[in-house]
């Protein structure tokens, strides 16, 4: 039973669509990155790796160009793609997460 003083809210993010698709086809950031570099649009393995992670805004201007590649590449609808786009927001980084690794060295003797 769902609560109803409670707003629920399913979120599709651009982030969530690359990973799956990626995940679907079998490969990992790299290997997709490559993959889209030699038959789509060249791409920079560490600047796919920050779109996929939400590390990058992808709403900005200078990625019009990266939606229609990845629909292409992914087989998914364009206009579906560009509207997830515009949902997507950044994930910051944060040392509480997982995602954040941090290495410590013992100083001196």
């Amino acid at each position: 039973m769902i609560n109803d003083d409670v707003e629920l809210q399913s979120l599709i993010t651009l982030d969530r669509v690359l990973w799956t698709g990626r995940r679907k086809l079998g490969l990992s950031q790299r290997e997709f990155a490559k993959e889209l570099s030699d038959k789509v649009h060249q791409i920079d393995h560490s600047v796919y790796s920050k779109i996929e992670n939400a590390r990058i805004d992808i709403r900005f201007a200078e990625w019009d160009w990266l939606i229609p590649k990845l629909a292409q590449w992914l087989q998914i609808d364009y206009r579906w793609l560009q509207s997830i786009r515009q949902q997507t927001n950044v994930k910051p980084l944060s040392s509480d997460t997982p995602a954040f690794v941090t290495y410590a060295r013992k100083l001196g003797g």
